[in-house]
């Protein structure tokens, strides 16, 4: 028991290393393998925090300086979990006293899966949940006895790449750090966007709020959740939350949001013939993907976004459909084992540069049109493993003509 300890804080370690830390592990001895609560006495109140301090500047500690220190330095000076539940409930009282704060770092690096806050915590500070890779679901209050979080920390959720839904039950949006990439202060900082599930009556609350502005395209009502992880509203498709590997898109999506599938394990997905538009990564990195199939024949996609199914790289085949005008930038970059594309977009306006970069195995493209129309077509530039394809025009043409002739049945004849 004791060496699998060993064996697991070492690789605990290991990856902590991959984040910029010093690591000289040689204890046995694992640091805080409980959550550490610490004692703030204030003039008219004294409550807990998770943890030990809301910024590092309590502590006379600067971000540059912390990294200097071992991982067993940092978990001792910060109070950081080392335990290894995979799921924590965090209480509203801790010695009598209510539980208001989760400090700084406090489950950095941790192998937690989800957590539960209560609802008395009223802030979440710095780096509070980073790098937890293993973190899917958060949800801060309830919806019976609701939430007095006031306040995110920067990057509380950075680098957390299998989060999907973090609840916040709050009447109003808390305040969360200038959205700003060069200091890393955005809460979902190296994530793939969840979606942020409020009461339904709050939604507008938080989309109008100025410093949610951009978290805003993901923000969702209870009443947008369903039992089968799919989480949808007003149309678009938020997120997959789901465990099932063939997901079929519901008829009253019109759009599949940004990231909205990033990294899942989907083998199959039916997308309902409502949906106009496919966003910003909403498929990227898809490796079990084998099968898009368009309900209608996808009669109304219009635009397949940016990196849309970029490494897919279990996609074979795929169907543009008809009415596709658009396709953006790396659409289908890195899709490695696609070796065949019907296009039925004979009027497509564009196809933007490197669509179909690193699709090294497309071999045949079927072509609905003429080839004066695909010679007509705005092909941008890298995308010549599209157009050094072999390439059937008219195929569908084709496909009729060789049809097989049925001899009618005479009533009364054999």
């Amino acid at each position: 028991m004791k060496k699998t300890l060993i064996a697991l804080l070492m690789m605990t370690f290991i990856l902590a290393g991959l984040y910029g830390c010093d690591v000289e592990y040689d204890s046995s001895e694992v640091v805080n393998m409980t959550p550490v609560y610490t004692l703030v006495e204030g003039e008219t109140e004294s409550y807990y925090i998770v943890g030990k301090c809301k910024e590092l500047s309590e502590l006379e500690i600067t971000e540059s300086d912390l990294n200097k220190y071992d991982f067993d330095e940092k978990a001792e000076k910060l109070g950081i979990y080392g335990g290894y539940d995979k799921t924590m409930t965090i209480p509203a009282e801790y010695n009598g006293l209510p539980v208001k704060g989760i400090g700084a770092y406090a489950f950095y690096l941790s192998g937690l899966e989800s957590v539960n806050l209560p609802e008395t915590i009223e802030f979440i500070a710095d780096k509070a949940f980073s790098a937890c890779k293993s973190l899917k679901t958060v949800s801060i209050g309830s919806d019976s006895e609701g939430s007095a979080v006031k306040e995110f920390g920067n990057g509380v959720f950075m680098n957390d790449t299998a989060l999907l839904t973090v609840a916040i039950w709050s009447d109003y949006a808390p305040e969360v750090p200038d959205f700003d990439f060069t200091k890393n202060t955005n809460i979902f900082f190296g994530t793939n966007y969840p979606a942020v599930i409020v009461r339904d009556m709050n939604v507008q609350s938080f989309k109008a709020d100025k410093a949610w502005l951009f978290y805003k395209d993901y923000v969702v009502g209870n009443g947008g959740v369903y039992q089968n992880g799919i989480i949808a509203q007003d149309g678009v498709f938020v997120k997959y939350a789901g465990s099932a590997k063939s997901v079929e898109v519901p008829d009253t999506v019109e759009a599949i949001g940004a990231y909205a599938f990033k990294g899942s394990q989907i083998t199959s997905v039916t997308i309902s013939g409502n949906v106009k538009s496919i966003g910003r990564q909403a498929f990227d990195s898809c490796t079990a993907l084998e099968t898009v199939s368009f309900a209608d024949e996808g009669k109304n996609l219009e635009v397949i976004g940016i990196n849309a199914f970029g490494g897919c790289t279990a996609l074979k085949t795929f169907v543009l459909p008809a009415n596709l005008s658009v396709i953006k930038d790396r659409a289908f970059y890195n899709c490695k084992a696609l070796n065949t594309i019907y296009v039925n977009c004979v009027d497509l306006e564009i196809i933007n540069s490197f669509a179909f970069k690193g699709c090294d195995g497309l071999k045949s493209v079927f072509f609905a049109g003429s080839e004066e129309q695909f010679a007509a077509l705005d092909i941008r530039e890298g995308n010549e493993n599209l157009t050094g394809a072999n390439i059937e025009y008219d195929y569908l043409n084709a496909e009729q003509e060789t049809e097989p002739e049925v001899e009618p049945e005479i009533n009364g004849e054999e």
